[in-house]
């Protein structure tokens, strides 16, 4: 398929048990993708976009409008930008590729640590997001309270 990812684990954390069993069944059904950003990471732009398309095809990006393409490649240090790279293509092309992976089949998009998400991710997902409205696209995203964010 346009994207390759076996299973979805988890390393238990703090006592909590992890459920393999069913995540396994469900990682069968399911693409799953999945961003681990940390704190770091927080200040580096599409960061966590990156860790969320790595499993996937690189071309399913070849289908894209060319700013759109251009854009998600740049935005991926796939090429070189040719200038500033626009959020907004970013974003669409987010959009345009969660789509085509939803409709190959259902779509989980795994984000542990999400506060440390980095803005232009964030404003990438927001939008594809609210835009992929009836596509079988879940997100499950876990996050923590932080006492102060790297700047």
């Amino acid at each position: 398929g346009a994207c390759v990812m076996p299973t979805l684990t988890a390393a238990p954390r703090a006592g909590v048990p992890v459920p393999t069993a069913e995540m396994s069944r469900i990682a069968t059904t399911v693409c799953g993708v999945v961003a681990s950003p940390t704190e770091l990471d927080a200040t580096l732009g599409f960061c966590a976009l990156a860790d969320l398309l790595t499993p996937c095809d690189e071309n399913l990006y070849d289908d894209l409008p060319a700013p759109q393409r251009t854009a998600i490649r740049a935005a991926l240090l796939l090429e070189e930008a040719p200038g500033d790279i626009d959020p907004r293509a970013v974003a669409v092309a987010f959009r345009t590729l969660l789509g085509a992976l939803a409709r190959q089949q259902p779509l989980a998009l795994v984000i542990d640590d999400a506060h440390w998400l980095d803005g232009a991710t964030t404003q990438a997902l927001g939008h594809a997001l609210r835009r992929s409205t009836g596509l079988p696209i879940r997100v499950v995203a876990a996050t923590r309270p932080v006492r102060r964010r790297l700047r």
